[in-house]
């Protein structure tokens, strides 16, 4: 019997394959013999002959028909050879003219047009309308493009839960590996494969390359997709994670992917288990990435030892694991970091310290993540296996059987799936991406689509956490609108009289190896440059655009000796009743609406009578503090007998509106992230299904659930509600709390700047007084009992970010420097 199962012609006979029956790879579809032609790809650089070259072949395959995808294996060994997902691009056709095939049809998607050839004209007709009513099926959510332009529909009935911080987040990304039983797609801008996802670590149980070790071990087949660096560049040794997974097992395949030399990354993060559960967000599974609430800024083990005595002994094996029995520490090794202070070396030297922790307080970490299982799962599950196949057809070195094709399993199977989300709530997702032909085969950019329509639809405020915050087009060097798109909303508000807030959290320094004392270095200074180009400096500036913005505000220039002719021009716009008001500096004239009759003076040089009441006066050049707040994070410790202090590094990718609306991904706000044709990144929408009540300017409202709980979370930890039972954290937009926002941010960036004379600061405009302000001794140094007692009056992690840091001096790479050299769109 063994022999007839296996028997090729005895298959061709019933129509069936090793994937007939796969529940989920959906219904059994269309199965039996053709013979394709070669080529045919859409692929950049890839150089096999295609379609109207003479140089093809024909060859005997099994063609297999899914719902959203089909394959070819080869006959005698069932290998398979090409899969074809189905795109917006599907299209079949049938006949000679088309395929240059006598009895031909052929398939067209955006990544390659196959052509088949058949024994009958009636046999080809049949093929293509079966492929095409197939395709129609649960698959045809693929065939067209959703809204914002993503290749995915939006999922309604979609557990999601989100995290703060790495510690949840790898918590439970390990709780998701122990239940693997079939397949584990990673894909990370970095991965560290001796990362460990729960801690203290007491052995290598939660350590990820053996937790994936014994998963292959299982019988679990583990595709990794890393991105390949430039080594000169980035110091994150992928042909190292590389070589070490590899070794491990043979059910764990690693590709990385690109061999040119691009200006580009592979920046998403995702891992999928089963195509049920998917985790992404800006967290790779990496070194630094892991952290909690604490922020803690020291990590000494157990405070009766020296980290010495604790540490792995001088001479061992520095890639052996130490012993962990007695181990209290979090960060073991290369994970106790700075990055501004020492960027990553020797990451073969995994358990060796590189920053000695006896001096040098490590730099936190903040970031975000989310889980989402179901439907949307198998969206983010097809994104990967769609750059899986693409980099596997594209390398020659992966054409070979030990890297097989992925396929995706169908969405009319996830509703039925047994895993599930522990604390998740049900919404309704979308998934989102940018990439390109030089990423994944294709072009699209639906997160920004979905970031400028979030902000352009948003009624109440904008919370925003990201790593950078690069934008404002000015057509040339900067091409993404965000900035722009939030500048129009606040300007929307004010003219309409709305109570709109914008909360605008970075890292108060860029990610970069720099002695911010000196300068910071050309790196860090080219990402300030053009991150304050986008706040504040420069006339396509947020702020620069809202001071200037005076027809959108009420108010023109007056100028003197024109006064009667520009008030008669205002009272002929049909605006109803109006109030003249100077403004203090009598530059500018104020209008408002008010009850009652008209009153109109001349005006002179003194104006101060035409001051209008409180409640209608608008002050230019301060206005838009009512409703922008741009802050960072900070925290302290102590270190060696003395207070330390260290930024809190934002590396969170979110955005949520109206407490109804989440972003969650991997994308920065600038073009590298967003235009798709650069980086290439994920993200995903979530919508809010189930409601709960709040407040909304004092106003009585319904809340998301998801939404509500992430933002709330995020506003106890930055302003330390732990510490105020009494913070109402319920209405983000009300006078009340933004002003205790800004109160908060103020009186800590106050109290860090008189304690440890942190940098950044407003105090250094340009090195020359930078030099002088680092000069000075700080409080914490000169009187350690002092400053300790002035921290006890910091609330939270909430600081102003400084605006006018280095305004004076230009922080653009010097051209003959090697970061001068560089292409600008690198920085945006």
């Amino acid at each position: 019997m063994s022999f007839y199962r296996n028997y090729h012609a005895m298959t061709e006979f019933l129509e069936v394959s090793q994937l007939s029956f796969i529940p989920d790879l959906g219904s059994k579809g269309l199965e039996g013999v053709i013979r394709k032609r070669s080529g045919g790809h859409r692929v950049p650089g890839f150089t096999c002959c295609g379609r109207d070259q003479v140089c093809y072949r024909w060859s005997k395959r099994w063609l297999v028909v899914k719902d959203s995808f089909l394959l070819y294996m080869r006959l005698e060994t069932g290998t398979i050879s090409f899969v074809q997902l189905f795109d917006p691009g599907f299209e079949v056709q049938v006949g000679k003219r088309s395929t240059e095939a006598r009895y031909g049809v052929r398939i067209d998607t955006s990544h390659r047009s196959l052509i088949l050839k058949c024994g009958s004209y009636r046999q080809a007709r049949w093929w293509g309308q079966e492929i095409m009513e197939l395709a129609q099926g649960p698959g045809r959510d693929f065939l067209q493009l959703h809204r914002h332009d993503s290749y995915a529909p939006p999922r309604p009935g979609t557990l999601a839960r989100w995290f703060v911080n790495g510690a949840g987040y790898f918590a439970a990304v390990a709780d998701a590996i122990l239940r693997a039983r079939e397949e584990i797609f990673i894909t990370d801008w970095w991965l560290s494969p001796e990362v460990y996802l729960k801690r203290p670590a007491h052995s290598d149980d939660w350590r990820l390359d053996i937790m994936l070790k014994r998963k292959a071990e299982e019988g679990v087949r583990v595709s990794i997709l890393l991105f390949k660096e430039v080594e000169l560049a980035l110091g994150i040794n992928s042909g190292y994670s590389k070589r070490v997974l590899m070794l491990l097992h043979p059910n764990i395949k690693v590709m990385r992917h690109p061999d040119l030399v691009t200006l580009w990354a592979h920046h998403e993060k995702l891992l999928v288990v089963d195509q049920v559960v998917a985790f992404l967000g800006g967290l790779d599974l990496a070194y630094g990435r892991w952290d909690d609430v604490q922020y803690r800024l020291t990590d000494l083990g157990d405070p009766s030892e020296s980290a010495d005595s604790q540490a792995p002994t001088p001479g061992a094996d520095p890639a052996a694991t130490p012993d962990l029995s007695h181990n209290r520490f979090f960060w073991l090794g290369k994970d106790y970091s700075n990055l501004i202070t020492k960027d990553w070396v020797q990451l073969d030297r995994p358990f060796e310290d590189f920053i000695d922790r006896e001096t040098t307080p490590r730099m936190p970490w903040r970031d975000v993540g989310v889980v989402v299982h179901g439907a949307a799962a198998r969206d983010l599950a097809r994104h990967f296996i769609q750059r899986w196949n693409f980099t596997k057809t594209t390398k020659a070195k992966y054409k070979i059987p030990m890297y097989p094709y992925l396929l995706p399993k169908s969405t009319s199977t996830a509703n039925h799936l047994p895993f599930t989300i522990p604390g998740g709530q049900c919404t309704t997702v979308q998934v989102l991406r940018s990439v390109d032909r030089w990423s994944a085969g294709t072009l699209e950019n639906s997160i920004l689509n979905a970031y400028l329509h979030t902000i352009r639809e948003s009624q109440h405020f904008l919370y925003i956490e990201n790593q950078f915050f690069i934008s404002c087009s000015d057509g040339r060097t900067v091409l993404n609108k965000v900035g722009d798109e939030i500048v129009d909303r606040i300007l929307k508000a004010h003219k309409q009289g709305q109570c709109f807030r914008v909360y605008v959290l970075l890292p108060l320094l860029p990610g970069f190896e720099g002695d911010i004392s000196t300068g910071g270095g050309n790196s860090i200074q080219a990402i300030l440059h053009f991150t304050y180009r986008t706040l504040c400096r420069g006339e396509y500036s947020i702020l620069h655009r809202l001071k200037a913005a005076s027809e959108c505000w009420g108010l023109k220039p007056w100028t003197p000796g024109r006064e009667a002719a520009w008030v008669a021009g205002v009272l002929g716009t049909g605006e109803g009743n109006l109030i003249l008001a100077c403004s203090s500096d009598c530059r500018w004239l104020v209008i408002a609406g008010v009850r009652g009759g008209t009153e109109s003076h001349p005006l002179t040089a003194d104006t101060s009578h035409l001051i209008a009441p409180p409640s209608l006066s608008y002050t230019v050049g301060t206005a838009w503090r009512d409703y922008i707040s741009i802050c960072g994070l900070r925290t302290h410790g102590e270190l060696g007998g003395h207070p330390v202090s260290e930024l809190i590094y934002i590396h969170s990718k979110m955005l949520i509106a109206d407490d109804r609306t989440v972003i969650i991904g991997s994308a920065n706000i600038n073009d590298r992230s967003l235009l798709g044709k650069r980086d290439s990144e994920l993200a995903i929408l979530i919508e809010d299904t189930e409601m709960e009540p709040s407040l909304m300017d004092g106003v009585e409202y319904q809340a998301g659930r998801f939404a509500l709980s992430l933002r709330k979370h995020c506003f106890s930890v930055v302003l330390g509600a732990n510490t105020r039972p009494d913070l109402d954290l319920r209405d983000p937009v009300c006078d009340d709390f933004f002003q205790l926002w800004q109160e908060i941010a103020e009186n800590n960036a106050n109290i860090y700047e008189q304690i440890f004379r942190c940098l950044p600061s407003n105090a250094t405009r340009s090195l020359r007084t930078l030099r002088e302000y680092v000069a000075v001794e700080p409080l914490a140094t000169v009187s350690p009992s002092l400053a300790q007692s002035e921290l006890t009056h910091i609330q939270g992690h909430l600081v102003h970010f400084p605006l006018k840091f280095l305004e004076d001096e230009s922080l653009l790479p010097p051209l003959g420097s090697k970061e001068g050299m560089i292409p600008l769109e690198v920085w945006t």
